[in-house]
């Protein structure tokens, strides 16, 4: 009953606060949840900084209820209210809601189960949720130090109203995605269109397309049943750029709404830097968009084009106030951690130079030998195979232009620009791996794939992007329906494409099931849970699975104090004991008979599965 209330004054509260983006700023409806998302997360990581995590959730949460009460009580409130869904498609909403509702069924009782959640993401949430207040020396667990903390710190404020489970911390994450999703549906309204017919025709087919589109982001470079950060990273940074696009004749107002998207962008992970950098590229040519259509205003007078200081300054928050918490955050990890400034992708000369050195001259050939090979080898990369598809589609889109004889160049501009970001994002992927890397993972291109996605989808969206605006502009019937079908059999295309991981959105993998089935058998086997105890994890199962395994027991038992035992055959009882007895609780979570014959000299029962005291219990009879 409490988690239900508590869950419906968080809905009430991100309403209020949603409202008040959309009636101050006037915002579309569909850049609200985004924006207002993105300011918590900038609001509690200013807190977090201060120790002030707790607090400042309920000063988030009790200003929303207040916000939303204001306006509904309120004889102003309600005409507001009203103005908020003026101008937007209703189709759209509907959908978004639906979108939600959906991922809301998915994922509801879903577990962990990845890697990465056990080694950083759910751990720093689970830290967070215990202490409210970022990991620091004292915090033995978290080893990644340097990873900033963007997207768990909306998670933990959402789940400090909703409660810390698997299930509602992945539903967290996935309505962040949800509201990046939202804003391409802005470009679903038509309402320019005189003729009512063609209106509608055109609200239907985008809006089927950004559905599609946004079921196909979803699938993500990783899966959404995962706290990994990639494909919000992703969202994030379509979603920037979708504002600045949006808004390129209001440069104020896409400098507010972009500047919380872009600071939360680079603290979901540092590899945000880049898509900061791109935004800015496009919202600097937009500012200077508005200045050059400013001053052919004057063309034919001597007076001197003004210079709005005001609006250069606002203008600039875009630009400084994620540069700022890039500054916090490292000053940040150098004060709490000792090592913090060498620590793993740590934004350090530090770490840079100590991981380049550790590499020989023999390592770095051996590592560029191995990124050429598989960037070039398109039988088994998925990724650059879709840049060589979508550069042949929009190529074909801009023929059939010329044929047509429309004089657009804006498509053929945007496919040049995007085959420019890939190939930037691959040299930069390159020299990541160089310096900074550990050479094991580098030799392995680790994360190569899942890296490569993320930019392979940025740019389809981008150039989807494009098209959805050339169908949107259209004002002939022929246009409409070649611009229609380009954008249909191009997002179709990149659904075919990535059909695994659209599946994955909405059928639980074998994989998802085995996993489950084998945590619920170790955590069986788990008895005992003390904080500051140390284990011995006796897993001859998990001979290739030793890592995984560690990680998880850390996050479910909380102390880094494990050691996994896969191989006891060539030990004799003695030495056996003498290994286990360095811990203090010996977990038995598969059977065999070297371990069968080693516990019944110390205990007598059918089954052996369970946790014993090396102290009290391995005692010779």
């Amino acid at each position: 009953m409490i988690t239900a209330i508590m869950s419906l004054l968080l809905c009430i509260s991100l309403s209020g606060l949603c409202i008040i983006a959309c009636t101050k700023i006037r915002m579309r409806i569909e850049f609200s949840p985004v924006f207002v998302f993105s300011t918590i997360v900038l609001l509690m990581y200013l807190a977090s900084l201060l120790n002030l995590m707790a607090i400042m959730s309920y000063v988030i949460l009790i200003s929303g209820i207040a916000t939303f009460g204001y306006f509904c009580l309120l004889h102003s409130g309600r005409h507001e209210l009203k103005k908020l869904f003026v101008g937007s498609n209703k189709l759209s909403l509907i959908l978004i809601f639906l979108l939600g509702i959906f991922l809301f069924i998915v994922i509801q009782g879903r577990h962990l189960i990845m890697y990465d959640d056990f080694s950083h993401w759910g751990t720093i949430i689970k830290e967070m949720s215990l202490t409210n207040r970022l990991p620091d020396s004292s915090s033995e667990i978290i080893i990644f130090q340097a990873y900033p903390p963007g997207s768990a710190l909306f998670v933990y404020f959402i789940n400090k109203f909703i409660g810390f489970t698997e299930g509602r911390m992945l539903f967290a994450q996935a309505i962040f995605m949800l509201s990046c999703l939202a804003c391409l549906f802005a470009f679903c309204d038509s309402r320019q269109e005189q003729d009512i017919k063609t209106r509608k025709l055109k609200m239907l087919i985008t809006s089927v397309i950004v559905l599609c589109l946004s079921i196909y982001m979803l699938g993500g470079p990783v899966s959404i049943y995962t706290l990994s950060v990639d494909t919000l990273l992703l969202l994030l940074a379509v979603t920037s750029l979708v504002a600045v696009i949006y808004y390129r004749d209001d440069i104020l107002k896409s400098a507010i709404i972009i500047a919380p998207i872009l600071s939360t962008l680079v603290l979901v992970k540092n590899s945000g830097i880049f898509f900061f950098v791109v935004t800015i590229c496009f919202f600097a040519y937009a500012v200077f968009t508005t200045f050059r259509k400013a001053r052919s205003r004057f063309k034919h007078s001597k007076e001197i084009v003004p210079i709005n200081l005001k609006s250069l300054a606002i203008a600039s928050v875009a630009l400084v106030v994620p540069l700022f918490c890039i500054i916090l955050w490292q000053i940040h990890v150098e004060l709490v951690f000792p090592d913090g400034g060498e620590s793993k992708h740590a934004l350090s000369v530090e770490n840079y130079s100590n991981t380049f050195a550790a590499k020989s001259g023999e390592d770095i050939s051996s590592i560029s030998q191995v990124f050429l090979e598989r960037t070039l080898n398109l039988y088994n990369n998925a990724p650059v195979r879709n840049i060589i598809l979508l550069n042949i589609l929009t190529i074909v889109v801009i023929i059939i232009q010329r044929v047509t004889k429309q004089k657009s160049q804006v498509l053929l501009v945007t496919l040049i620009l995007a085959d420019i970001i890939f190939v930037i994002y691959c040299i930069g992927l390159y020299f990541m791996y160089l310096v900074s890397m550990p050479t094991s993972e580098s030799m392995t291109l680790a994360g190569y794939t899942r890296y490569l996605k993320t930019i392979t989808m940025y740019l389809e969206y981008l150039v989807v992007l494009q098209l959805v605006l050339l169908l949107h502009s259209a004002s002939s019937l022929d246009k409409i329906i070649m611009y229609s079908i380009s954008c249909t059999v191009c997002v179709m295309l990149l659904m075919v494409g990535g059909s695994a991981e659209v599946k994955n959105v909405f059928i639980k993998s074998e994989s998802y099931e085995n996993r489950v089935l084998r945590r619920q058998q170790v955590v069986k086997s788990i008895t005992v849970r003390e904080q500051n105890a140390s284990y011995a994890i006796y897993a001859p199962n998990s001979q290739n699975e030793i890592s995984y395994l560690s990680w998880m027991l850390k996050y479910y038992i909380w102390t880094n104090k494990i050691t996994v035992i896969t191989n006891i055959e060539n030990k004799s009882n003695d030495e056996v004991l003498a290994q286990i007895q360095k811990s203090d609780y010996l977990v038995i979570i598969d059977e065999d008979e070297r371990i069968i014959d080693f516990i019944e000299d110390y205990v007598s029962k059918e089954s052996y599965m369970g946790t014993y005291s090396t102290s009290d219990q391995l005692v010779a009879k």
